[in-house]
């Protein structure tokens, strides 16, 4: 080894060599352990060499970077611990302290008073370990337990949705974490979206009115309600018909400039079963040319009336954008709900693989849901392709229509009494009403389907705001966002619950190994208290 004093020439207070004792037995452990120098700074004067300093340090390096070593660090205790090297080293070597031990020597050297500096650290210390300990929170090692833990976070769950569908967000601070809690607030300004929607791009192609069917010059044929389409600057294009009476209209346009149905996209795992897909910003013009072909190819025998299947067949092609708006906003409120219930899931349960368990068990009950909402939306669109109403609202509208066009056929008739009242000559009010039987019948068919559809419109969006996004969705007995619920969690097998809750191995050890850690600390205060 040349072991020997540093004044006998090449003798060396320290070796690499290692001086090893094996005890065999049957009983012995497999454990080796190795006594290596302790850390030095000074060299001794014929006793140790700056070699030495660097020698030793190098060996003890050596052992700790060996992961399967055990780190004994050795600290007197009448020493600042803060000063001790020997602890920075294992702490480089061994980041997560999991194979280290403080060993603290020579307690009988300890000066009066200095224990109080150790008192500190041992509290300190615990406080620590205690924060760490709760921050993995209840031990969840049985069934019961890990029904316990899901219940209290379903309470939570539920107790926050309640506050979030009667927007009251100053309920819980939750809703100061992210927009994307405040559901009530989201589910309303949708559903504002898609009756400006309907309303705004839901026809084919603009109704009109008149004291012609001329639709060529200017706005003059638009009535004070259908020129808010022209308010709004769309300048893209309607749906195109596919049917040959539609799509051979003069005003028909190519529909090169589309615009979304869908306001709320984001990457989920839902992209299969919801609605994606664009329309024309606004309808077409060319609506009587279009009815009078229409009519043209399907009279009768009739006098002054039409085929009562006429009105259906216009209909449904002039609500065929319906779908897709419809369709489109339920999409949303759907993707809207999805997101709510992973952001919340987020806010109360921080491990992530917990709340990925836990969403992967409640899917295929969400997508039940989300799906009854999809089809109470197709259910709505089959009963509205069929046109009927006994609201008195429609004959008003269709009276209010036979006024604007006789308003229409007196313009520049008007003239002003002495009282500045505005009269027409009797006379007046029977020129230019000679129109022709097919033009009287296109007139009132048009008159129809305006009168009708200011009146369905209304309740088209009501019912799917209510019946399919509301009912299945929100506010509904068995909505989506109640499916995270007390009686959810109390139907889960043993299995689900340790699949959901059951902790997993590393979370296991640490919790064993903090729970030993604070039991050994509180010793040591106690210990501490007596001394």
């Amino acid at each position: 080894m040349g072991i020997g004093n540093a004044t006998a020439g090449a003798k060396k207070s320290f070796s690499d060599d290692v001086l090893k004792i094996e005890v065999i037995g049957p009983d012995q452990q497999h454990l080796g352990v190795v006594d290596v120098p302790g850390i030095f700074r000074k060299i001794t004067e014929g006793v140790t060499t700056q070699s030495d300093i660097a020698s030793v340090r190098a060996m003890v390096e050596r052992y700790m970077a060996n992961p399967r070593s055990i780190i004994m660090a050795v600290v007197p205790a009448n020493v600042d611990i803060a000063t001790q090297e020997i602890l920075e080293m294992a702490k480089v070597h061994d980041p997560a302290e999991q194979r280290t031990l403080g060993v603290l020597t020579k307690p009988d050297l300890v000066d009066k008073g200095a224990e109080y500096n150790v008192r500190t650290d041992v509290m300190q210390n615990l406080k620590a370990s205690e924060k760490k300990l709760n921050a993995l929170g209840p031990s969840r090692e049985t069934w019961e337990q890990q029904q316990k833990y899901l219940l209290k976070l379903a309470d939570r769950f539920q107790s926050i949705t309640a506050n979030a569908l009667e927007a009251r967000y100053a309920g819980d601070d939750a809703f100061e974490s992210t927009s994307r809690l405040r559901l009530a607030t989201a589910v309303v300004t949708r559903n504002e979206l898609f009756s400006n929607d309907v309303w705004r791009r839901g026809l084919t192609m603009k109704f009109v009115y008149g004291k012609s069917s001329d639709e060529h010059a200017g706005n003059d044929g638009i009535s004070v309600e259908d020129q808010d389409f022209e308010d709004q600057n769309y300048e893209h294009q309607s749906l195109s018909d596919s049917d040959e009476a539609a799509s051979s209209s003069n005003n028909s346009q190519s529909g090169d400039d589309m615009v979304p149905t869908r306001y709320h996209i984001v990457d989920d795992d839902l992209d299969d079963m919801l609605y994606n897909e664009n329309i024309p910003a606004s309808p077409d013009k060319g609506i009587m040319k279009w009815m009078e072909k229409v009519y043209n190819s399907s009279r009768g025998y009739e006098m002054g009336t039409f085929d009562v299947s006429l009105v259906p067949f216009m209909w449904k092609k002039q609500t065929l954008k319906w779908e897709d708006l419809a369709f489109g906003y339920t999409s949303d409120i759907v993707s809207t709900v999805h997101t709510y219930i992973r952001e919340l899931l987020k806010e109360i349960c921080e491990e992530d693989r917990v709340r990925s368990a836990l969403l992967s068990v409640m899917m295929d009950q969400l997508i039940e849901r989300y799906k009854r909402a999809m089809d109470q939306t197709h259910s709505i669109l089959e009963v509205e392709h069929n046109p009927m109403t006994y609201n008195h609202y429609f004959a008003q509208n269709l009276e209010k229509c036979h006024q604007e066009r006789t308003k229409a056929l007196i313009e520049g008739k008007t003239f002003h009494d002495g009282d500045n009242r505005e009269l027409v000559e009797v006379s007046a009010l029977f020129q230019n009403m000679n129109i022709s039987n097919l033009q009287s019948t296109v007139q009132h068919l048009h008159d129809i389907l305006k009168s009708y559809y200011k009146v369905s419109r209304k309740r088209f969006v009501d019912n799917v705001c209510m019946q399919a996004a509301d009912r299945h969705l929100t506010r509904g007995p068995d909505t989506a966002v109640k499916v995270f619920s007390p009686s959810f969690v109390s139907g889960l097998t043993p299995e689900q619950l340790e699949r959901i809750a059951g902790e997993d191995v590393s979370t296991k050890k640490k919790r064993v190994e903090l729970t030993r850690h604070v039991e050994n600390l509180k010793k040591a205060r106690n210990l501490l208290v007596v001394v």
